[in-house]
């Protein structure tokens, strides 16, 4: 409970005092657990570990580390910008790597500030050799943040990186130097000395080797080395030996065109990884930068920027060469035993150097959008633009860089497309015209195409943005969030594992969130697509180990959401439940258990409480979610216009006549998998007619209109439709509010009404829906056991003598644990 209290006890302004606090201790702790691991490891004769002292060492620094997320909480921008200055100024900064991969991983100080100052830590004097112990933390930090764990990309990384890889090099060049000495040596029989000082270049280069070479999996794109046979070239861009199904094709030039364009990539790549490029102290070749800007000049000569259609051409072929090249390569590091046993490729298919191509079209794309908004007269600042020509001239290098990025994002989903549908959906007109030597894609790789997405996403939308970039960010993420639509799994399931990467995003889904709600219905779209998606097997409880997978993401972001955005799942709970399948219990469970982050639920537990007295019972909530769509569609048998006339005039001879066809009205007219009736439309007129009843309380509510339809329908629906009748009851029975109060009058009602022969059925399908919703893991809907609580502890609805709660000994026995644990009371 002092735990679940914790992120309430801590205010946004008191929020910045708890970090500082907190974050003292967690250095004094991270002393002590390490001083106690080495106690426990060494396990000296004679003495006995305190084994019970190091667990609860680690325990309170977890929950130190929860204390801190939960100010980063309140007020992100404060509390990361306060705790990097803290860790920054820290004289043990260098000295615990399990702090800083700690701090990274739950997004508490700033990367980029990080790694400038880890950067500076690395560099030293000409000459001199850097503390080996900074030297072994960078590489730490790499090995965890970037191959282990992947908490972050190379780009974050990318000074500490060069910094690493400059050490790296002078290491070896030392190292080569001391080879050549000890071979023109005439005395071999002079034996080394075995002791060397402290910070020399042989005590240290052992841990930078270690530590920052790219065997370690992270292509640090050094210069090309001094000897070949010690540090071998990385290998460029090579010719594919995988073709894919090409949007360009090879008439018209087409085959030019593609030969061109494969030795611009070639020479691109050259620049990004500094091939081409001189060492620091020599001036033969330009800078990167320089070669970057004379590269864009060269793509502006060859005509491949000038026209739409040439645009589109250009990064259609750079997109499938660096997908083939991707492919290709896996299939050069698949051996025939890999084949023959089914092994994955090595690494996953994740080595970086195997997306060079990838990740130097999308630098590419970045480079082409700063052009955008460098204009032919330089860069723009960051004040540019207060009187109104700076501004009408900012708002058009905004809208040409957003330009750019739609063209790009849609000719590559257009090549994913393509690529997909030549695998699933093959006819005549997917051709792979092959080359010597080469073979066609023997299987859809969905991993090309989420390095693009996702490193273009991160290179669009740091972490820190300031008010002049927030609209052009919003515009970026609600561009990628219609890609994402139109490459929903529903349309390409091959795609549906870095879809759901894509959309879980740690830069797309929060940012996205954050908006002042303004992305709220973009991702809700997302995230409907996805069930939608998930909803026939997740029906038919017939999961491969693939839907399996798939499924367990799923309920992992929204368990964030509902960690982090309660208020997004309250307000759009009824799109959501629209599309679970009623055998999805706990992934419904989730959504409806979301309450405003700013509410403090009363413990339904508590003898004696009185629901209708509590403040926020008679507070509406908000609804997003357009619950009226399934009654306004054109077709309905049930249109909103009809269920308003009944409500107004129940009585009327006309309404008495409707109110009679209504059951058969919500039957679909031609019966599917998913069943006979039109869950959608009776969610809709359930929640509709509750709405409308709430606005106009003139009669009580036994007498309302609107018990007139819920008892109608609970009376005639068969089982099946009185199952997803009172399913669309129990959706409403969430955080207190008139919803949930009204709601829960109603079900308690239908049980109180049906109590006799055979309506008695009613009666056991209201304990069906209730009970499955509650012996299942937590969380559990507030609503939901305010309501079971009150049907089995209140002797007016006489529960514990119904016939169904004793029909065999295992009911009995689960009706007994139940209300033990729910109520405090057995039948008896």
């Amino acid at each position: 409970k002092l735990l679940c209290n914790i992120p309430h006890l801590i205010k946004e302004e008191t929020a910045t005092l708890f970090a500082r606090h907190i974050f003292n201790r967690v250095f004094i702790l991270s002393d002590k657990i390490t001083q106690e691991q080495k106690a426990h490891q060494q396990n000296v004769a004679g003495a006995t570990p305190n084994a019970h002292g190091l667990y609860v060492s680690m325990l309170i620094n977890e929950v130190c580390l929860f204390i801190l997320q939960s100010a980063r909480d309140r007020n992100a921008e404060k509390i990361v910008e306060e705790l990097t200055k803290l860790f920054i100024s820290h004289d043990k900064k260098w000295h615990n790597k399990d702090i800083a991969v700690n701090f990274i991983r739950l997004r508490l100080i700033d990367v980029a500030e990080f790694d400038k100052h880890l950067t500076k830590a690395l560099q030293v004097a000409e000459g001199e050799q850097p503390m080996r112990h900074v030297v072994e933390f960078a590489g730490s930090i790499v090995q965890k943040c970037l191959v282990d764990e992947k908490l972050t990309s190379q780009k974050d990384l990318r000074s500490t990186l060069d910094a690493l890889e400059k050490i790296a090099r002078v290491a070896r060049q030392g190292h080569a130097q001391q080879a050549q000495q000890a071979q023109a040596q005439v005395q071999p029989q002079v034996p080394v000395k075995a002791a060397q000082p402290q910070h020399s270049p042989q005590a240290v280069q052992a841990p930078i080797q270690e530590v920052a070479s790219p065997t370690r999996g992270v292509t640090l794109g050094a210069p090309e080395p001094m000897h070949a046979e010690k540090e071998p070239e990385l290998p460029g861009l090579k010719q594919p030996i995988v073709k894919i199904p090409s949007l360009v094709g090879t008439r018209s030039g087409g085959a030019d065109t593609r030969e061109k364009v494969f030795q611009l990539l070639c020479d691109w790549i050259n620049i990004c990884t500094r091939k081409q490029a001189a060492t620091e102290q020599s001036q033969e070749q330009p800078p990167p930068q320089t070669q970057a800007m004379q590269f864009v000049s060269k793509l502006q000569q060859a005509g491949l920027l000038k026209a739409d259609y040439m645009l589109d051409k250009f990064f259609a072929l750079l997109m499938e060469i660096s997908v083939e090249d991707y492919c290709s390569e896996v299939k050069r590091c698949t051996t025939k035993d890999d084949i023959k046993n089914k092994r994955p490729p090595p690494n996953g298919g994740t080595h970086p150097q195997i997306f060079q191509s990838v990740d130097a079209f999308s630098d590419l794309i970045v480079l082409l959008i700063k052009c955008c908004a460098w204009g032919s007269n330089g860069s723009r600042k960051e004040g540019e633009g207060d009187d109104k020509d700076g501004k009408q001239e900012g708002n058009r290098s905004l809208v040409a860089e957003v330009a750019l990025v739609n063209k790009v994002v849609s000719v590559v989903s257009k090549v994913l497309i393509n690529n997909h549908e030549y695998h699933y959906n093959r006819n005549e007109n997917h051709v792979v015209q092959c080359g010597e030597g080469q073979v066609p894609q023997e299987e859809f790789r969905q991993q090309p195409y989420f390095r693009f997405f996702s490193s273009l996403l991160q290179a669009l939308n740091p972490p820190h943005e300031n008010e002049s970039s927030a609209g052009h960010s919003t515009e970026i993420l609600v561009l990628f969030a219609n890609i994402l639509h139109t490459l929903s799994p529903t349309k390409l399931p091959g795609f549906a594992f870095a879809w759901l990467e894509l959309l879980s995003h740690r830069i797309f889904m929060p940012k996205l969130l954050l908006k002042n709600q303004e992305g709220w219905p973009y991702f809700q779209r997302l995230l409907v697509d996805l069930l939608k998606f998930l909803e026939p097997w997740l029906r038919q409880a017939e999961l491969t180990d693939s839907i399996r997978l798939l499924y367990k993401g799923t309920l992992k972001v929204l368990l964030v959401l509902l960690h982090d955005f309660p208020e997004f799942l309250c307000n759009y709970h009824f799109s959501f439940c629209d599309v679970i399948p009623q055998t999805c219990i706990q992934m419904r469970n989730v959504i409806l258990s979301s309450f405003p982050r700013h509410m403090k639920l009363p413990d339904p537990f508590t003898p004696s409480l009185k629901v209708d007295r509590l403040p926020e019972i008679n507070q509406p909530p908000t609804i997003l979610s357009k619950y009226l769509e399934a009654m306004q569609v054109a077709g309905t048998m049930v249109p909103k216009d009809d269920v308003d006339s009944f409500l107004k005039m129940p009585n009327s001879h006309v309404s008495q006549e409707w109110l009679t066809t209504l059951p058969n009205k919500l039957l679909q007219p031609v019966a599917d998998e998913s069943g006979r009736y039109n869950t959608p439309l009776i969610n809709s007129l359930v929640l509709h007619v509750g709405i409308e009843s709430l606005s106009n309380p003139v009669e009580s509510l036994p007498d309302s209109a609107a018990m007139q339809i819920y008892k109608h329908l609970a009376k005639n629906l068969d089982a099946e439709g009185r199952y997803i009748f009172i399913g669309a009851l129990a959706n409403q029975l969430r955080f207190p509010n008139n919803h949930t109060h009204y709601f829960s009058c109603i079900v308690l009602h239908l049980f109180l009404e049906h109590h006799s022969g055979e309506q008695e059925a009613v009666q056991e399908q209201i304990t069906r829906v209730l009970l499955e919703r509650l012996i299942v893991n937590r969380p559990h809907p507030w609503g939901l056991l305010i309501t079971f609580i009150e049907l089995v502890k209140n002797p007016l609805y006489e529960f514990w003598s119904k016939k169904f709660t004793k029909c065999s000994p295992d009911i009995e026995r689960l009706f007994e644990s139940v209300g033990q644990s729910c109520a405090g009371i057995s039948k008896g």
